[in-house]
């Protein structure tokens, strides 16, 4: 059932505009009418004056783009919910297993962004330092989303509102985008421990 909340002017014009789940590009969040359980809800963004919480749900939010792509959606209603698609969570598994460590936390919940370092192993300290620095650097992915997401909004001509049906039309997902995706994550900064050369 959609909230019954008195809206100021300004989101009773933006539910009636929206009719179904758009990217709104300004915060890179998706927003507009989702299913549910069964039932109509308003899956609000940041930008609304008032944001809508859903009763019995841990998260007022049923998808959003993938922190690291940008393309698929990943989230959901539960604390336990994964941030990244499947693809982003596989080129990142695959890191993981170069680098010795777990590059990104992409899990809404603190216990589903393992991070473990051997410490029995020669190079432990080594490798401890550059997790630390590496995570350090790349913990919040937020601005990471809104910056692929402005770079992928280009081709819609200043839309400030994508329907999601759109956005994956015009941006397909899978390991190649999410490989991609990554590489220029790491290579803005000081980068990852080996520039992730012949990857």
């Amino acid at each position: 059932m959609m909230s019954d909340q008195v809206l100021s002017d300004s989101d009773a014009a933006v539910r009636e505009r929206i009719t179904e789940p758009s990217v709104h590009v300004p915060c890179a969040q998706i927003r507009g009418p989702v299913r549910v359980d069964g039932e109509s809800r308003w899956q609000s963004c940041p930008c609304e004056d008032t944001q809508d919480v859903w009763e019995g749900c841990d998260v007022s939010r049923k998808h959003d783009l993938c922190l690291l792509c940008a393309r698929a959606t990943a989230g959901g209603t539960s604390s336990w919910s994964w941030l990244a698609c499947a693809a982003c969570r596989t080129v990142a598994e695959e890191l993981a297993t170069r680098w010795g460590f777990t590059p990104f936390e992409l899990g809404r919940h603190p216990r589903m962004n393992g991070f473990g370092i051997h410490i029995q192993d020669d190079d432990a300290p080594d490798r401890l330092e550059r997790a630390c620095d590496f995570r350090s650097r790349y913990c919040n992915l937020e601005p990471w989303r809104m910056l692929e997401v402005s770079r992928l909004a280009v081709v819609f001509a200043g839309q400030q509102d994508i329907p999601l049906e759109l956005w994956h039309e015009q941006w397909h997902y899978g390991l190649l985008a999410s490989r991609s995706a990554i590489r220029r994550l790491t290579r803005r900064g000081e980068s990852s421990p080996d520039r992730l050369s012949n990857w």
